[in-house]
């Protein structure tokens, strides 16, 4: 099916650029994809198992201007129907009884936690349960 350079071959740059995929240089072969159930208990125990998993979600309401903690929000808020960025599920945990996803976003470690954020999990805040969806790597 296809591949995956390593990170460091496409560091966050901001910009616009074409694909510089280069078959040689593949450090992981994909063999497939499967789609996640939106059960988030689902979700976790894939991740724990199988590591991270890519989601869709509505970002623009809920994450545009984000500086740290668990983002909360409402169906009214942030509509889950209205997914507009990819990011990827590393991780789960909670804090002071909250529960949340750990998630990686793409616009460099000078944003957010070091490039992370927090999201309430067990709601489906913006709808992050509602895309997830993972490689079959080889």
């Amino acid at each position: 099916m296809g591949g995956l350079e390593p990170e460091g071959d496409y560091a966050y740059r901001g910009v616009d650029e074409r694909c510089r995929f280069n078959r040689s240089e593949v450090a992981v072969q994909i063999d497939g994809a499967v789609s996640l159930s939106s059960d988030e208990q689902k979700i976790a125990a894939y991740l724990v198992k199988h590591g991270g998993v890519s989601v869709a979600f509505n970002a623009e309401a809920s994450i545009m201007g984000y500086q740290g903690g668990v983002v909360r929000l409402s169906h009214e808020e942030c509509n889950p129907e209205e997914p507009d960025h990819a990011v990827l599920l590393v991780g789960f945990g909670a804090e002071a009884g909250v529960p949340f996803w750990i998630v990686k976003n793409s616009w460099g470690a000078d944003w957010g936690e070091a490039g992370y954020f927090r999201i309430f999990r067990g709601g489906n805040t913006c709808g992050i349960a509602d895309n997830a969806v993972s490689a079959v790597v080889n």
